[in-house]
């Protein structure tokens, strides 16, 4: 985050809560609202230490989402013609983003989600999950290897692991 952007000011200045600290952002747009040209109204979607939000404050109003990082259940991303999609998903909501940020940018925000997703669960004080078999764990290795976030090498040494599980 080199230079803010007028949303994000107003997002820090009008929506922080007491105790969250950004820790990333880009510039984006919801995708409900892409009919049209003239309804794509940029705005940003912030990481804190807390949830992840999409703010847009405009002239005749403001618009917000947001989602507590310990209820985040799953990201979903893709990329077609230089347009990137950012999808995260709650059991009770769900932010979709589009944004025409370069591929460094768009995966470095999607890598600090994670990242801050990844340190939200160990306060949670539900039970943990039943582990993966090891076709699931495949598979959930084999999507993160196509969105981009592992080398060749990385993916070929766990595939390996898992595979001898089998």
């Amino acid at each position: 985050m080199s230079e803010q952007s007028k949303q994000l000011k107003a997002f820090q200045s009008r929506k922080l809560q007491e105790g969250e600290i950004v820790q990333s952002s880009m510039k984006g747009f919801p995708v409900s609202k892409t009919k049209s040209v003239d309804s794509i109204l940029q705005g940003e979607i912030i990481l804190t230490n807390e949830r992840v939000c999409y703010y847009r404050k405009g002239v005749i109003g403001t618009e917000m989402e947001s989602i507590p990082l310990e209820e985040i259940k799953s990201i979903e991303t893709d990329a077609t013609l230089g347009m990137r999609t950012l999808r995260l998903f709650s059991p009770h909501n769900s932010i979709d983003i589009m944004t025409y940020q370069r591929s460094v940018v768009f995966d470095s925000f999607t890598s600090a989600v994670q990242t801050a997703m990844r340190s939200a669960k160990p306060g949670q004080t539900a039970s943990a999950p039943p582990a993966q078999s090891p076709t699931e764990r495949l598979k959930s290795l084999t999507e993160l290897h196509e969105a981009g976030h592992l080398t060749e090498s990385e993916y070929e040494i766990k595939k390996s692991e898992i595979l001898s599980q089998l």
